[in-house]
């Protein structure tokens, strides 16, 4: 499938709707571009795609980590 800037990859994680480019995406053009952090409403997931899977993991485990270090904070604030 073409991609951003006439490539070719089977690896396809979201379509950019975009009508001035409109190009399939992969994950790394997705984070270049900086899609997700831009919020662009003309990103559309293709979630079959096992990336979407990894950041929503990575997003779990990242707030499950930031809880345990505010439960060991609190403690340690109760106990002074």
């Amino acid at each position: 499938m073409e991609c951003l800037y006439n490539t070719h990859s089977n690896k396809v994680a979201g379509y950019c709707l975009n009508p001035k480019h409109p190009y399939a995406m992969t994950p790394r053009q997705i984070e270049c571009k900086n899609c997700l952090g831009k919020q662009c409403k003309d990103l559309k997931r293709n979630e079959e795609h096992q990336w979407w899977h990894q950041r929503e993991v990575k997003k779990q485990k990242r707030k499950a980590r930031k809880a345990r270090l505010n439960d060991y904070v609190n403690s340690i604030k109760a106990k002074v």
